[in-house]
């Protein structure tokens, strides 16, 4: 894992993982009294944890960020999980925690094939590895992925697309996963049985 590292905010690519940064007026004027507390995480130019402190930091008028580079998942989460939550700070909603989970796919696990048999393979290694990112169980992470990778499949019939988004609206209205996948699941014939996106541009 690198240093922390200085970085241009307009050479940043921000994902939408928070689909709602307009109320960072607190954030923004703790980092104005104290300054930042925790460096942005990023792999490559590309912004894993920090959306809200950029947003944050812009506001104040800053062209420039601290951040921590990382390159694998595991790295990711470990600074993740070290970092108190900053004034103004706001939990991830489910259909963000789905965002999040896409990002930390697209990275090198950071395991080696032991460890990942051990685990009982890569999709269950990398489960288990993100859990603390989304602060629950392995099972949450799967089927958060499931809807989410179905919303955004342009093979998939227009309205399970549909569906699937819908259902992520309502996971986070009501905050149940379970019961709502399930739902799905069986609104949407076949659904268990489509192929899932690599991890890590893995193969194993």
């Amino acid at each position: 894992m690198s240093d922390v590292t200085t970085v241009r905010i307009e050479d940043l690519d921000v994902p939408d993982i928070r689909r709602d940064v307009s109320d960072v007026e607190p954030l923004a004027r703790s980092i104005g009294k104290h300054g930042l507390q925790h460096p942005i995480v990023i792999n490559g130019n590309r912004v894993i944890s920090g959306t809200r402190r950029v947003a944050a930091v812009q506001r104040l008028g800053w062209t420039v960020i601290e951040a921590l580079r990382v390159t694998t998942a595991v790295e990711a989460i470990a600074v993740m999980e070290k970092e108190t939550h900053p004034a103004g700070r706001k939990p991830l909603r489910l259909s963000e925690k789905a965002r999040l989970l896409v990002h930390l796919r697209h990275l090198p696990l950071g395991l080696d094939r032991s460890e990942v048999a051990a685990q009982g393979g890569p999709t269950m290694a990398f489960q288990r590895t993100v859990r603390p990112a989304i602060q629950s169980s392995p099972g949450m992470a799967r089927m958060l992925l499931a809807v989410w990778d179905l919303s955004v499949d342009p093979t998939a019939p227009p309205q399970h697309r549909r569906d699937a988004l819908d259902t992520l609206a309502l996971m986070d209205q009501t905050g149940a996963v379970d019961n709502n996948y399930r739902a799905f699941a069986h609104r949407v014939g076949g659904f268990n049985s489509r192929p899932r996106p690599p991890l890590g541009g893995r193969s194993w």
